[in-house]
């Protein structure tokens, strides 16, 4: 059974830990003020449409890879849809954004730009599956 104080906080701990978070003025806290609701709303859209993107990119497409004796790029894969690393002098791995149903179907690139490469998520995080 939840108990709680003369003024209506919880008192376990963990109750008792975000009541004093959510209830604290000034940044750092979990605090949010009614008159600041549009400011704190428009500032978390980012995050919220790169968290959608990341997790619906994997619903319709995968990272197909291959290895080859040189660096040029992966025949008619759109350069944002793809990266290409040299692992020795002589041999290079080549990844690709492709659908799911035709490796040769590929993601939007202006979708690609804006919420991947533009917003600094780093390329390895994304071919290597790190993030």
């Amino acid at each position: 059974m939840l108990r709680r104080s003369a003024f209506g906080a919880p008192r376990s701990s963990w109750s008792l830990a975000f009541y004093t978070a959510s209830m604290a003025p000034g940044p750092n806290t979990l605090a949010w003020p009614a008159d600041q609701t549009s400011t704190l709303v428009d500032n978390s859209l980012p995050g919220f449409e790169l968290s959608v993107h990341k997790m619906l990119l994997p619903a319709k497409f995968q990272i197909f890879q291959y290895w080859d004796t040189d660096d040029s790029p992966v025949d008619g894969v759109p350069t944002e849809a793809q990266w290409v690393i040299g692992v020795k002098s002589d041999q290079w791995l080549k990844f690709w954004i492709g659908s799911q149903g035709s490796y040769e179907t590929y993601p939007d690139t202006d979708m690609l730009n804006t919420y991947l490469w533009n917003a600094g998520v780093p390329q390895s995080d994304v071919f290597f599956g790190w993030n």
